[in-house]
């Protein structure tokens, strides 16, 4: 899913739009990109898919997926309730909300198109980013488990092979600062000859930053020492080493070592509701820039990844036309620990610890070709992964200490192929593609718990399997507009709820989830290629939708399926550039969500009144389809960019201001967890000015200055609910700095 970008074009926000930062000359320019693992532009691949390259990539400083908030439609990004480290990915409504290391995602996470299997450490620096890809709907076919809801693939940069680099700083308040520096190596010897062609490249980012909210001593009775200074604070470095290997022309090895470091302090679980006396002088629905909580020392992760990617350009081979063969061998390692207080207060009732230890191996064999009416791709895959949680939780709120470990050992193969075919009439303007994917897995995990009950030292396992067909037709009605219709096919395999004390549950995994996608899309350029108006329509039909929800009482969740779901939604998209030096981009989402079955059970809680329907017990099961919600779900989110570049004697000057708006939702699926912790609507505004390509020899210098969230937004972002009171994240306050930049 690499993306080749040939031109610059402001922001990409949709089914075919690249976001880049450059003046086009004549009209917005297009991207090319290999999303069907070959080269299309983005306006004429049939499928949803946005792309940021490199220039939006610096104009915003995205170094991790996190930052995608708001410039994708219809895509929602938050850290994992409990570590700021865990992605919470959803795309159309599908979702993994729990940070188990057994849960599998919705959506697929690549990194240079080798898969990150887990949503612990998923927010990680990448140091050297080129291209971030986001490809939404299933990819059921060509990219295989757990993508449900769509893929995100973040690119780096390959060695050039010429001497060159970057050497950029950044400060601003709350004592941020921050250091990237990238060495381009000349390569050593000739395509052809001896060895071949060697070129290499590092890359490397180290960041800091005090915490938004300070904990001090409170004055209270009884009250704790604090655990720490400071609470979300950044302390973070990153770094890349590739190198690239051409023995001939036909032949290229490309080797790649990444790491990701933080030692950091937990977020701040700010209490906003209590029924306890006590918490009173510590309860607050308005943002705090102080607390005082005496455990939350921790939120660390350690990741090491490996990647191998050989491609062979076998030329014209018979009656399969063009081949190349491609290899792509990958190894991940994380290791995280976290500390945290979830009570918010300096008082010891709820404190949990997690140490968790994880890696994972991938092999796939690739095989693209193209005759004269046919272009293929076929390719074979393996998946191994492994991993423990030890989980010892301090819950003096329900006079408990309970004793957790879990893991788990799975094993995925694949195979797979697609082809597409332009029959020869409509003047070769029409075209079909078809593909499947068949995958087996075999899951097994291992569970001991010490807390009410015991369940002594148990392994449960069972095996999968599955077929993902996609089908696509597309209709070029002229040069400039681009029809397709496509129905695919999605999958994720059956999960063990290894955070269960119950025996029975553990013994009996939920069901496998099974999502067939329907859309419908138009990509056109008008007014020679000066307006990009883009539309999506999808309709998606959710097959035992899988559903974690959280238990108060034992600090642990229980899986379920709900029977059916029904999601459908709209992405529009418009890029602008009325003149040259000025470039307008517009997106928005709909998305409409509801559960056709969902078999859930009434519950005792405190914080509803009356939390059975008329006519439901306490204890019965009910189908909760109109009371249960779909998390991480807005209804409506819309986003508008504004870029101005006035050039200057000496270099250029750029202006950019980005909004975006978000619904509000709910980030847990059944009103005993959503009542008190469901996020409001809010809006955002970032800018920033540049004063860039400025010359200095044959250097190039850049100055910026930049705001995030310009008017102070007070905004929640995640948290959790225990019954007794419920504890929020909210969003990070305004920030503003400046960086300063020299391209030598």
């Amino acid at each position: 899913m690499n993306a080749l970008r040939t031109k610059y074009s402001p922001l990409a926000l949709a089914l075919a739009i690249a976001s880049q930062g450059a003046i086009a000359e004549g009209g917005i320019e297009q991207v090319v990109v290999t999303a069907q693992k070959r080269e299309q532009t983005l306006q004429e691949t049939p499928i949803a898919i946005s792309a940021l390259s490199t220039a939006a990539i610096e104009e915003r400083n995205i170094h991790d997926i996190a930052a995608l908030n708001g410039m994708v439609p219809n895509l929602r990004l938050a850290s994992s309730p409990g570590n700021a480290n865990g992605a919470t990915i959803n795309i159309r409504g599908s979702v993994t909300i729990n940070p188990a290391l057994t849960m599998e995602p919705t959506v697929g996470l690549y990194l240079d198109g080798i898969y990150i299997g887990k949503n612990v450490g998923g927010v990680f620096d990448i140091a050297d980013l080129e291209r971030v890809e986001v490809l939404r709907g299933p990819q059921g076919t060509l990219y295989g488990k757990n993508t449900l809801g769509g893929a995100i693939n973040l690119i780096t940069k390959k060695p050039s092979g010429e001497f060159g680099g970057e050497i950029k700083a950044s400060v601003g308040n709350y004592d941020y600062s921050s250091v990237r520096a990238t060495l381009d190596t000349p390569s050593i010897g000739t395509i052809g000859e001896g060895i071949g062609k060697l070129s290499a490249k590092l890359a490397f980012i180290a960041s800091n930053r005090a915490g938004f909210v300070d904990n001090v001593q409170s004055a209270q009775p009884g009250a704790l020492a604090p655990s720490g200074q400071d609470f979300g604070n950044l302390h973070s470095h990153a770094g890349r080493a590739a190198l690239r290997w051409q023995p001939t022309d036909a032949i290229e090895a490309l080797y790649s070592y990444d790491f990701s470091r933080s030692d950091q302090r937990p977020r701040f679980y700010q209490l906003t509701r209590n029924v306890i006396p006590t918490l009173d002088p510590f309860t607050s629905t308005s943002r705090l820039s102080k607390g005082s909580e005496d455990a939350g020392r921790d939120d660390n992760a350690y990741i090491d990844g490996h990647g191998l990617v050989i491609s062979w350009d076998a030329g014209t081979l018979g009656s399969l036309g063009d081949v190349t063969f491609k290899s792509l061998t990958g190894h991940r390692q994380i290791r995280a620990n976290d500390d945290l207080d979830w009570d918010g207060s300096p008082y010891p009732f709820l404190e949990t610890i997690r140490e968790i230890g994880y890696h994972a191996t991938s092999q796939e064999f690739q095989m693209v070709g193209k005759t004269e009416r046919v272009n293929y791709v076929a390719g074979l895959y393996y998946f191994k992964e492994s991993g423990h949680t030890n989980n010892p939780l301090f819950l003096n709120l329900f006079s408990q200490t309970i004793n957790s470990f879990y893991g788990l050992d799975n094993k995925a193969w694949a195979a797979f192929a697609q082809a597409d075919y332009t029959p020869p009439f409509l003047d070769d303007r029409f075209t079909i593609t078809a593909g499947a994917r068949v995958t087996k897995e075999e899951k097994s995990i291992t569970r001991e718990y010490t807390g009410a009950v015991t369940v002594p030292h148990s392994t449960y396992d069972k095996d999968y399997s599955n077929t993902s067909p996609t089908l696509i037709v597309n209709y070029r009605v002229t040069d400039d507009i681009n029809m397709y219709g496509k129905i695919a096919r999605g999958w994720k395999a059956g999960v063990f709820n290894a955070e269960s004390n119950d025996v029975v549950e553990l013994n009996k995994p939920i069901k496998p989830e099974i999502v067939t996608s329907y859309e419908v899309g138009m990509k056109s350029r008008w007014f020679d290629n000066r307006l990009n108006a883009n539309v999506a329509y999808f309709y998606d039909l959710h097959k035992d939708m899988q559903i974690s929800r959280f238990d108060q009482s034992g600090a642990i969740s229980t899986f379920t399926n709900a029977g059916k779901a029904d999601i459908q939604g709209i992405e529009l998209e418009l890029i602008a550039q009325p003149i040259d030096s000025l470039e307008i981009s517009l997106a928005y989402g709909w998305i409409d969500a509801s559960y056709g079955k969902y078999i859930d059970t009434c519950r005792s809680t405190p914080t509803v009144a009356n939390p059975c329907p008329a006519g439901v017990t306490l204890g019965a099961s009910y189908d909760a389809k109109n009371v249960n919600k779909f998390p991480y779900t807005p209804e409506n989110t819309a986003s508008i960019g504004v870029q101005y570049t006035q050039p200057l004697p000496l270099g250029e000057l750029v202006g950019r201001i980005d909004w975006n708006y978000t619904d509000d939702y709910a980030i847990y699926p059944d009103r005993s967890n959503y009542e008190n912790t469901s996020i409001d609507s809010y809006q955002l505004v970032d800018a920033r000015l540049t004063w860039g390509k400025v010359k200095i020899a044959s250097n190039e210098l850049a100055i910026s200055a930049w705001v995030k969230n310009l008017t102070d937004e007070k905004y929640r972002v995640n948290g959790i609910e225990w019954g007794a009171f419920t504890t929020m994240n909210y969003g990070d306050p305004r920030t503003y700095g400046m960086d300063v930049s020299l391209k030598f």
